[in-house]
């Protein structure tokens, strides 16, 4: 441990009753919402929670990439959310008009203004919110995504996107800095045929899309390079039902079409990449045959005890299925908030995964 850090978090949270070492070794194993709580109980605790060596010692002592719920944006109404362990929610914050993308813990938001659309940072555990400063390529912008990895740095990047003044054909990346509080031009035009931006998933320090001919594209956040990655050989888009990160690995969920032809229930396929060199790789083939002749869509993997969990969009409700034990579990239906629909990559409906975080929006 940097004893200089160790000695300044110490002396902002000095506490007679308490052994200082085991106190900052005790707190920074607690979960997310504990430590908030505690946070507005005393001064000590306080100043101990918001010190910057103790949130990043606290990201790399969580479990990595634990999502604890999903926000669901309805583009008509308000944004619900579904949590994962006991169904209660959090509320959003009241002045985002509409959820664009979730990264760790943190969400980008949009809400229009009277003559521009403005853009926001929220932080829903700490009810945090920051607005950022105003692109120069609005009415063109394709979209604008988050790059946050707490185990790393407590500062985040947002990659915004947009269409070339030159040609619609060519596009321009955009980079927000935390550290700079402002926007610059990464880059040159490029051109990324048949990209995909309504799905955006921040995992190996890349912000990654669907789209192109059997690969995905790529941006590098650090190297600010985009490329093209393979998708798994078999995998057609159209199958595709879920793009996302869990547990440090990037997973694809597609229906296999040749195996469900065989049966009356629906097979899929899942996916996993661990590297950008490991290539892909199935670790699951699953007949649903508890959700037979329902419509449903993926919305979510994420890890349970060890265990992969899917988390599967019905009409009127979310469901948890256990892959290992072949189990169905309720999370959500319409008596709740009244969703009525089946949600997915095409879907007018963003789902967004969500994690606790005590990131700080402001240095």
């Amino acid at each position: 441990m940097d004893e200089k850090a160790k000695k300044t978090i110490l002396a902002a949270s000095r506490a007679p009753t308490f052994n200082q070492d085991m106190m900052l070794e005790i707190f920074s194993w607690l979960p997310v919402k504990s430590l908030l709580r505690f946070k507005c109980s005393c001064k000590t605790l306080q100043a101990l929670i918001s010190n910057p060596y103790f949130i990043h010692l606290h990201s790399c002592r969580s479990p990595h990439s634990s999502i604890n719920g999903f926000f669901i944006d309805d583009p008509n109404s308000s944004s619900t959310f579904i949590s994962l362990s006991n169904g209660a929610g959090i509320a959003a914050e009241k002045r985002m008009n509409s959820i664009l993308h979730s990264c760790n813990g943190l969400l980008c938001c949009s809400k229009a203004g009277s003559e521009s659309q403005n853009y926001f940072i929220c932080n829903p555990a700490t009810k945090e919110c920051i607005q950022l400063p105003q692109l120069t390529r609005n009415s063109l912008l394709c979209c604008m995504n988050i790059a946050y990895d707490p185990s790393t740095s407590s500062n985040y990047k947002v990659i915004c996107v947009w269409r070339s003044n030159f040609s619609t054909a060519l596009l321009q990346v955009e980079i927000y800095s935390s550290l700079t509080n402002s926007w610059r031009i990464s880059g040159v035009p490029f051109s990324a045929p048949k990209i995909s931006f309504s799905k955006a998933v921040f995992w190996n320090g890349s912000m990654n899309w669907l789209g192109g001919e059997g690969s995905f594209y790529s941006f590098g956040v650090e190297e600010e390079l985009m490329k093209t990655v393979p998708l798994p050989r078999v995998l057609s888009l159209q199958n595709c039902m879920y793009f996302g990160e869990a547990q440090q690995s990037l997973h694809l969920v597609a229906i296999n079409n040749h195996h469900a032809s065989r049966s009356s229930t629906t097979c899929l396929d899942v996916f996993q990449m661990k590297s950008f060199s490991s290539g892909w790789s199935i670790i699951h083939r699953i007949n649903l045959s508890v959700v037979r002749n329902s419509a449903f869509h993926v919305i979510g993997l994420v890890k349970e005890q060890g265990e992969d969990v899917l988390i599967l969009s019905m009409p009127n409700r979310v469901l948890s299925y256990h892959v290992k034990e072949e189990t169905l579990g309720k999370l959500y239906d319409e008596s709740l908030h009244g969703l009525h629909c089946v949600l997915g990559l095409d879907s007018l409906y963003r789902v967004h995964p969500y994690s606790y975080t005590l990131c700080p929006l402001t240095l």
